[in-house]
C-alpha cells in the first residue's frame, strides 16, 4: 500500500516540476494520472470509510465506483 503511495506521490511531484520547466502538457497528464490514481485509492482504502458510508449497500457502493471510473475515462478519452 505504501509503495502505491510512493507512486502516486512521485507522479504529483514530477507533474509540479514539468510545471516548472514550462512543460504544460506532461503537468496535465502526471497530475491528472497521479490525483486520479490518489482518489481511486481513498475510495478502496477503509480508514477513509467510503464502503462503509454506504451501510453494506453494495450494489450502490459498486454504482459509484462505475461512476467515478467512467467519468475518469470521459477525461481521459478526449486526449
Amino acid at each position: 500500500m505504501y509503495a502505491l503511495a510512493d507512486w502516486i506521490l512521485g507522479l504529483v511531484v514530477t507533474a509540479q516540476w514539468e510545471l516548472s520547466v514550462g512543460n504544460g502538457f506532461a503537468y496535465t497528464v502526471f497530475s491528472a494520472f497521479g490525483l486520479f490514481y490518489a482518489g481511486f485509492g481513498a475510495i478502496l482504502t477503509p480508514a477513509f470509510g467510503v464502503e462503509a458510508a454506504y451501510g453494506g449497500d453494495v450494489k450502490q457502493y459498486n454504482n459509484a465506483l462505475g461512476f467515478f471510473m467512467i467519468s475518469e475515462l470521459l477525461k481521459t478519452d478526449k486526449w
